[in-house]
C-alpha cells in the first residue's frame, strides 16, 4: 500500500485518529493538487485547491512544535474539505 493510500486510510477512520502527523498530511494535502503557503510569522500554513469552476477552497493549519502531531480538530476539518472534495 502507499504512503498517500495509507493517509487516506489513517483520515476515514473513526474516532478521528490522533497520530498523524503534520509532515504526513502535509504530503498527502501536496500529492492531491493543494499548493502550500506558509506564514511569514509564526507556525500557520494554508493549503489551497483551485476548483474547476474558478473558486478555491482553503486549509489552515497549526504546525504544531514541539510535537509533530496534528491535533484532532485540525484533523476533522481536514477530512470535511477533503469530504467536500470527494477525495477521500
Amino acid at each position: 500500500m502507499a504512503k498517500q493510500d495509507k493517509t487516506a486510510e489513517k483520515l476515514k477512520q473513526k474516532p478521528t485518529p490522533s497520530d498523524i502527523k503534520f509532515r504526513e498530511l502535509e504530503s498527502f494535502l501536496l500529492h492531491k493538487g493543494f499548493t502550500k503557503k506558509e506564514s511569514k510569522r509564526g507556525s500557520g500554513v494554508k493549503f489551497f485547491y483551485k476548483l474547476s469552476g474558478g473558486g478555491v477552497r482553503q486549509i489552515a493549519l497549526h504546525r504544531n512544535h514541539p510535537s509533530p502531531i496534528v491535533c484532532e480538530g485540525a484533523i476533522e476539518d481536514v477530512v470535511k474539505v477533503l469530504n467536500e472534495l470527494k477525495m477521500l
